[in-house]
């Protein structure tokens, strides 16, 4: 299939596609006649694969260390387990800084404050600073 045609089916856009290439997440397959690629299932199943890992929080450095930093016969599970327990313990680090800024922002809600300064003394009495 051409360019166009993968995207579509990937849901993404072309130009994402070659930027995938350049990153070495996707192989650009040879030109073919004319001067087109032509893309297999084999690059739509990648894409989706990448999309999955983004869904869970992969940077694209971490995609390509579970693509390329083990032999070809590794199984995805051990892959997986290479990148698991770290990407938790950060997806709860973030969760707990993103629960901390829900808790302070509700604070607001009953701000008497004159001005933003005495909002920074307020903040700092709270929290013991």
């Amino acid at each position: 299939m051409r360019i166009g045609e993968l995207a579509r089916q990937a849901d993404t856009r072309q130009s994402t596609i070659r930027y995938y290439e350049r990153r070495r997440l996707l192989v650009a397959p040879a030109r073919g006649r004319g001067g087109r690629r032509c893309y297999d299932s084999a690059a739509l199943n990648r894409l989706r694969f990448i999309r999955l890992a983004q869904a869970v929080g992969l940077t694209l450095s971490e995609i390509r260390h579970l693509l390329d930093d083990f032999p070809p016969e590794t199984p995805p599970s051990l892959r997986w387990r290479s990148v698991r327990s770290a990407k938790l313990k950060a997806l709860d680090d973030r969760i707990r800084r993103l629960e901390a800024a829900k808790r302070n922002l509700r604070a607001t809600m009953g701000c008497r404050c004159r001005d933003l300064d005495e909002c920074g003394r307020e903040a700092a009495v709270r929290c013991g600073h």
